[in-house]
């Protein structure tokens, strides 16, 4: 498949996740509020561990992987992020699941069903995180060929990985199965065929380059006037432009997910999802050879 066709299935995927969204813009909540609860629960947790141990900055500021204390508050961080980011995305893939199986999906009811594998999703977070420091000090400590090997070792993992909300949405299973699931429905459909894997790229760069250009002015003018009162509502207008179309755009690869998700576990072809797009999302890389001398 060459170029012009992977941005021209890149578009169409973008343009069908977007008519969901379309029919949907509450889906977008979820994002919103995991942000908000992330950004809420970091800072009690950074104002409660310096409260309680004045030093562990200090320790851990020489390096996030040099000492103990590092290690520590990169496990932490990396714990509380996961866990808060996976409870809504399994929310937000419920919520999408919903409307696929001709549903009316309810914000409300997509949080009970995320709280009820609250366990799963804190046991899964907990090995996330842990893979995440030990790629970290293989990246750090491991020079050139352990920048690589963390590189490789980080897209091995988020391939792996690439179910695990959707599964712990619809399956309720613990995060070890959750993972070998996750893992298992993937090389079952699609096998090895990353090597020329498409998403939503082209409707993204789309998405994200207008914020990117009219947020960014915004803040830059603000900054231009050198005044605290030009800056402070330019940063703030800027900031959530851009934040918007990066909502936007979590928001609709999460219904790509979902939709990938319902055609590797049961064969069906989401309505409104073309069945080609779907079952090539990962086209095979070409081998060697294949197109002669």
């Amino acid at each position: 498949m060459g170029f012009g066709d992977r941005l021209a299935r890149s578009w169409r995927l973008g343009k069908e996740s977007w008519a969901v969204l379309r029919a949907n813009p509450t889906f977008m909540l979820f994002p919103v509020i995991s942000t908000l609860v992330l950004v809420v629960v970091m800072a009690a947790t950074a104002g409660a561990g310096v409260a309680l141990f004045p030093g562990l900055v200090d320790d851990a500021s020489s390096g996030s992987t040099s000492n103990a204390a590092g290690l520590v508050v990169l496990f932490v961080f990396y714990l509380i992020s996961y866990t808060v980011m996976i409870f809504f995305n399994t929310a937000l893939v419920s919520a999408v699941l919903t409307y696929m199986d001709g549903d009316a999906p309810s914000v409300g009811g997509a949080l009970a069903l995320a709280r009820s594998r609250i366990t799963a999703i804190v046991g899964y977070a907990a090995i996330a995180a842990t893979v995440g420091v030990l790629l970290s000090v293989l990246r750090e400590r491991g020079g050139i060929a352990g920048a690589i090997a963390s590189l490789i070792g980080n897209v091995a993992w988020n391939f792996a990985t690439y179910f695990v909300a959707p599964v712990l949405a619809a399956e309720g299973v613990g995060p070890v199965e959750a993972i070998k699931r996750s893992s298992g429905l993937f090389r079952r459909t699609w096998g090895e065929q990353i090597a020329s894997g498409i998403g939503l790229g082209i409707f993204g760069f789309i998405i994200m380059l207008p914020a990117l250009i009219i947020g960014g002015g915004i803040i830059l003018v603000g900054f231009a006037t050198g005044s605290i009162a030009g800056v402070i509502p330019a940063v703030i207008i800027g900031g959530l432009i851009i934040a918007l179309a990066a909502t936007m755009l979590a928001t609709l690869g999460t219904i790509f997910r979902a939709a990938l998700y319902r055609y590797a576990t049961a064969g069906e072809f989401v309505p409104g999802f073309d069945a080609d797009l779907i079952r090539n999302a990962f086209t095979p890389k070409e081998p060697r050879g294949a197109r002669g001398f």
